[in-house]
Parts: C-alpha cells; structure tokens; sequence
C-alpha cells in the first residue's frame, strides 16, 4: 500500500492531506478529500495547487514540511505526547474546514465544477 504524504506546519501543528503520490516520477499526488453533502471527492489538481499555496503562505518560510504520513503520526518527531494535529477537511470537531483556505468552497458552482471534474471517492 502507497504511503500517504501531508503537508505540516510545525508552529499551528496544522496539516493538510496530500494523498498519495502519482505520476512517473511521484510529484503529483491524488489530492485531498473535499466532502459535498454525502459524496468525497478529491480535488481538482486547479483547487489543490491553490490550497497548497495558500497553507504554505500562511507561515513564515520553512515551518511547512511534507511529511509521510507514517513519520508524522507514528513517531514523536513532530508532535509532542499530548499533541493532536488539527487536519484541515478534517472530519473531528477541532480539524479545520477545506474552506479555511478555499473560500471557494462555499460557492455552489465550484462545487459543481468539483463534481464535475473532481475523482469521487465514494
């Protein structure tokens, strides 16, 4: 099974879900999940670059990192022992919506578009 990348802000402890790399030569990923009513779909490649450029100009250079999954969850590099990391499309109640960072979200027609050219999941 392929490893799960996220992106991670090492001062909010935030993260972002890359997915999983694709391509020839693994620098693209499957996305991250966006939820419209029931559905999952992963983001059109438009709506992620533009996520990952908004999370990493949140902060200053260099506190976000990529990250596998398995090193950010699984050992203490990272978070402390009673440190939870808040996932943005996150589903607990403290994670933060997608929205945070797409506002566009919030329209109805990107919706569509993400229907349309979005992977449904589910």
């Amino acid at each position: 099974m392929s490893e799960v990348y996220y992106l991670f802000n090492k001062i909010t402890k935030e993260c972002v879900c890359l997915g999983k790399k694709t391509g020839d030569d693994g620098s693209e990923y499957t996305g991250p999940v966006c939820f419209i009513g029931d559905s999952r779909y992963y983001l059109p490649m438009k709506y992620m670059h533009l996520l990952v450029e908004r999370f990493r100009g949140s902060s200053p250079a260099g506190t976000v990192c990529e990250v596998a999954g398995s090193e950010l969850f699984d050992t203490a590099s990272y978070l402390g022992p009673d440190e939870d990391v808040i996932e943005v499309g996150g589903d607990r109640d403290f994670d933060r919506p997608l929205a945070a960072y797409l506002p566009e979200l919030k329209d109805c027609r990107v919706k569509e578009e993400i229907k349309r050219n979005g992977i449904l999941i589910n």
